[in-house]
């Protein structure tokens, strides 16, 4: 696994399991604590909640608008040049057709997802 920037370029098995499993992973050190802290305040302060008052987090699920602006550019894509750009997460399509059942058991990370939800996991 080649690393930029002192990063792994892709997540290892113990990660892709823990997303699987838990639906997000934690990737320590990808962008500073300070844009994470202005980011969540932003956030919190869209959501209409509290963070400090859980008394006010009613809705199972706010969806928010899009955050062009900065920290979020940053946390996105690094400033590496003359001018800050900004990058889109690209769409997450499979690079081939999904195959549920393979001799090789050798499953991409969102059909091993798919296989657990089925509880095919075992199979």
């Amino acid at each position: 696994m080649r690393e930029r920037n002192g990063m792994p370029n892709r997540l290892g098995n113990t990660q892709i399991d823990r997303f699987i499993e838990d639906g997000f992973v934690k990737i320590e050190g990808a962008f500073p604590k300070e844009i994470a802290a202005q980011a969540r305040s932003i956030l919190w302060k869209d959501t209409g909640c509290d963070p400090d008052d859980p008394a006010t987090w009613i809705k199972p699920v706010i969806r928010l608008s899009d955050y062009p602006q900065e920290p979020f550019r940053i946390a996105a894509q690094p400033h590496r040049g003359t001018r800050p750009r900004f990058m889109a997460q690209p769409p997450l399509l499979p690079s081939g057709l999904l195959s549920l059942h393979r001799a090789s058991l050798d499953y991409s990370p969102v059909e091993m997802a798919i296989r657990q939800a089925l509880d095919l996991a075992a199979t």
